[in-house]
């Protein structure tokens, strides 16, 4: 994408008249029994009261740009959409949702979220289609609400979509669920079946089990701590490959570490662990991430890394925290020209082991973002990266890179 229709576009989003509150609706339709609104954060809702049904369009942008200090290989300024979703979802008669998405963007344009939801009571629910595997803290949660533009080095090791279906239940200990709540997702899956293998995160033909448990001992507006687990096995289909490969925390630059294709993979056993905490302004979260690969004809790896990051809103509001999903949304500016936040991440990947040479890599991560309304922020990265590729030696370029997010 030129760089001109980039600053086009984003110059529009921010240019865009969106009320002081994000939540103000502009009445289109209305004959007493249905209505059909416009709002500057949902897009389009049209609702009907009698049967109860409730339907939404909406979507995300996410324009990046990036400048690179070289250090041992050379890579060019870029600029480049990395989301341009729209999606058609819905409520039916309470029990039942469904969700329909599609990326235009990037080289993994397609389909994304296809799936029906149905609750048999109100702490469960049933889902089936295609979605995220529940596991890890970042990767469940959206990429509107990521503190930095993008997930940490250790997200590399996590599963991808999935096809197939998923049961989560959700409860609490005690007789006030404010202060205390658990859940449990548990997910069977197989590929997406209209992606070719090799658009993937690990490259595989596979059936896998997934699942992942949190528990919030606090979950107040502005107290919360968070604690969570998760665990994939995945069985590979004979004569299947299996890879590991991870950018430098830029969508913009290359891959520094990467096992390449390793065709001897039986089975993999992911292992995740996550905690985060929320004080007001102050927010701190971390996840350590494991694998270990069984491989028929050679050694068994294992490849782990982990994150911690901390975040400060200098205007003061608190990082809203979700009982039921165990995750966490972005920043609810209270000031008519929005919210600050200031935050630091150190990563590290290790993708040596047992014969193979992956590399490693420790990231040091600043970032300040602008949340000019709950739906729309610019977002500022600094990365200082430290990586040892395969084959030796060390590339340690320093990256700063930008995003506009617009949500609706």
């Amino acid at each position: 994408m030129r760089v001109s229709t980039f600053l086009t576009v984003a110059i529009a989003c921010i240019a865009t008249p969106l009320p002081a509150q994000a939540d103000d609706r502009w009445e289109i339709w209305s004959d007493g029994n249905g209505r059909l609104d416009l709002s500057a954060e949902r897009f389009l809702t049209l609702r009907f009261e009698e049967p109860d049904l409730r339907f939404h369009i909406g979507g995300r942008f996410h324009g990046d740009g990036a400048v690179f200090d070289d250090d041992t290989s050379s890579i060019d300024d870029d600029v480049e959409v990395r989301r341009g979703r729209a999606y058609f979802s819905g409520r039916l008669f309470e029990d039942w949702s469904f969700k329909v998405e599609y990326d235009f963007a990037g080289e993994r344009a397609g389909w994304r979220n296809l799936w029906a939801r149905y609750k048999p009571f109100k702490r469960a629910w049933i889902k089936g289609g295609n979605f995220v595997a529940p596991f890890g803290l970042e990767e469940v949660s959206s990429s509107n609400y990521t503190t930095f533009m993008e997930r940490a080095l250790p997200s590399a090791i996590s599963p991808d979509y999935g096809t197939g279906g998923a049961l989560h239940y959700r409860s609490y200990f005690g007789d006030n669920y404010r202060y205390q709540r658990w859940s449990i997702t548990s997910s069977f899956t197989v590929p997406p079946l209209d992606d070719p293998r090799d658009d993937l995160r690990h490259r595989s033909d596979h059936w896998a089990f997934t699942s992942r448990v949190t528990y919030a001992p606090i979950a107040r507006k502005r107290r919360v701590i968070h604690l969570g687990g998760s665990v994939e096995y995945r069985n590979l289909d004979s004569g299947s490959d299996y890879r590991v490969r991870s950018r430098p925390e830029s969508h913009l630059a290359p891959a520094f570490l990467d096992t390449d294709m390793l065709t001897d993979v039986d089975q993999t056993l992911a292992f995740g662990a996550e905690a985060a905490a929320v004080f007001g302004p102050v927010s701190i979260q971390g996840e350590y991430m494991w694998v270990n690969l069984d491989r028929s004809d050679n050694a068994n790896p294992s490849f782990d890394g982990w994150y911690a990051q901390v975040s400060w809103a200098l205007t003061g509001e608190p990082r809203p925290y979700s009982r039921r999903s165990g995750s966490f949304r972005g920043i609810d500016p209270k000031r008519k020209w929005g919210a600050v936040e200031l935050a630091a991440r150190y990563s590290t990947l290790d993708l040596n082991d047992g014969g193979v040479d992956g590399g490693d890599e420790d990231n040091v991560t600043a970032g300040l973002n602008w949340y000019i309304r709950r739906n729309l922020r610019l977002m500022f990265n600094y990365i200082h990266v430290m990586s040892h590729p395969a084959g030796g030696g060390h590339d340690n370029p320093e990256i700063f890179q930008a995003r506009i997010a617009f949500f609706f």
